[in-house]
């Protein structure tokens, strides 16, 4: 190989999925670009899934300042969602291996050079969520960390891997994610693509049973978390039918706590039918000590718990809702098969 095929060798390429998200978008390029590492050793693919705002065009305009590299945008002709639109990168990829990245993903500058001496795939980043600003990104973030305490507390300093034994014990997704394209590709199919699939957490389950997942500590990454109220409602509650697609299964670990979950509903459902009287006494008044006593736990300084009595409830309603959605989808997928 001559030395200007090797100077123009693409190591990998940095695969960045969007749907409208104008306001992100140019951030996370711009952490990606400021990285201190060549330009000229990866490609950047940003793939456009059918944004309605003005995301392609911000992507266009920043992109044409990098003619020189080999930066591109593409954009499908149709809203495809989130897993067949990482399919489309990977597909689209010149390279052997692909890094995902999420728009709201910000990479340390020293992410790439720190991939490369890694030499391992797959891999994840560990992810360091900027949510202080906001009450709802805040609660979610708190339960995550509460429930994963062990491991998010060992991450920032030690290099793990998630396997097949302890996949339901660590935190995971594919926020940002180093994978060989083949690796990927091979784990695509028809339940994995569905609207209502859990498609990360499938993903990376699939790709366990072949190869364990690192999770460096050199691989570090900010996540700016939602700042619309709106848009986190509405992320939180589709995440409910994706939570009961992969745990609604007795062999997963968070099927019992799921199944509390249904439990609960029916028994307040049916004290507030037979007795409306006692519904106070016996759901509302325990709901309103379980919240305080959870805000408590959670909190991991004082502004945590004022912030918890609001957000709790919300998220908590949020949650379940998309969890009933989901539990009815199911539903309606047994009757379809029969």
């Amino acid at each position: 190989m001559s030395k200007d095929t090797d100077k123009n060798k693409k190591l990998f390429t940095i695969a960045v999925p969007t749907y409208n998200d104008s306001k992100a978008i140019i951030g996370c390029l711009q952490a990606i670009i400021d990285n201190d590492f060549d330009k000229d050793k990866y490609s950047l693919l940003v793939i456009d899934d059918g944004s309605t705002d003005t995301t392609a065009k911000k992507v266009e305009d920043f992109l044409s300042t990098y003619h020189q590299y080999d930066f591109k945008l593409y954009k499908n002709p149709k809203n495809l969602g989130r897993a067949l639109t990482r399919y489309k990168a990977a597909e689209l990829s010149k390279t052997p291996n692909v890094l995902f990245v999420d728009t709201r993903a910000y990479l340390h500058k020293d992410f790439l050079q720190n991939l490369v001496e890694i030499n391992y795939e797959p891999a994840m980043a560990v992810i360091i969520t900027q949510d202080t600003h906001n009450f709802f990104a805040r609660t979610e973030n708190l339960i995550r960390r509460f429930t994963f305490r062990k491991n998010i507390k060992e991450e920032l300093s030690t290099t793990s891997f998630v396997n097949d034994e302890n996949f339901d014990e660590m935190p995971k997704g594919t926020t940002i994610f180093f994978t060989d394209k083949d690796r990927f590709l091979s784990t695509i199919d028809d339940q994995i693509i569905s609207k209502h699939s859990s498609d990360d957490t499938k993903v990376l389950r699939k790709i366990v049973k072949e190869k364990p997942i690192m999770k460096s500590h050199q691989l570090l990454v900010n996540y700016e978390a939602r700042t619309s109220m709106r848009n986190n409602i509405h992320h939180l509650h589709q995440r409910g039918p994706k939570f009961v697609d992969y745990y609604l299964d007795t062999s997963k670990k968070l099927f019992y706590p799921l199944f509390i979950t249904y439990t609960s509903q029916l028994v307040a459902i049916i004290i507030a039918i037979l007795s409306p009287a006692d519904f106070g006494r016996f759901v509302l008044v325990p709901l309103a000590i379980l919240i305080l006593l959870l805000a408590f736990r959670l909190s991991e300084r004082k502004s945590d718990f004022f912030k918890l009595l609001f957000g709790l409830p919300l998220v908590l309603t949020v949650f379940i809702s998309g969890l009933d959605r989901g539990l009815l989808i199911k539903f309606k997928q047994f009757i379809n098969a029969k």
